[in-house]
């Protein structure tokens, strides 16, 4: 649509904010469809292992994760807030806060750790 209504830059503005938005979904979808578990030590633990799916995804998070994600929802809630004309900001503070890096990093396991991960989890 904005590339319809040749709104190129807002585009990209937008671009970087909805990805994380992607990533913090992707976790909130696997912790309520998969469920969690806890560790002893205060993480927990993210698994579709049970569901016997094709391709196995087993990780940890902790509450500074949580935490994390939460930082970020509030950070592009108020970029959303901004591009609906509900803050009177310059967009040029908005695009300098907007460039500074997101607290929340997915999980990034190798397919081999994984399985070693799954392998434990037995």
């Amino acid at each position: 649509m904005l590339d319809a209504t040749k709104q190129k830059k807002r585009k990209l503005r937008i671009e970087r904010p909805f990805d994380q938005f992607g990533a913090i979904a992707t976790l909130r979808n696997e912790v309520v469809h998969w469920g969690a578990s806890s560790d002893l030590c205060g993480n927990f633990i993210i698994s579709n292992y049970d569901r016997k799916p094709l391709k196995p995804k087993l990780y940890q998070i902790n509450i500074e994760h949580l935490k994390h994600a939460c930082a970020d929802l509030l950070k592009i809630s108020l970029f959303i807030q901004f591009e609906l004309g509900e803050i009177d900001v310059p967009v040029e503070k908005v695009d300098a806060y907007m460039r500074e890096a997101w607290q929340y990093k997915p999980p990034q396991l190798s397919a081999q750790r994984q399985a070693q991960d799954i392998r434990r989890a037995k």
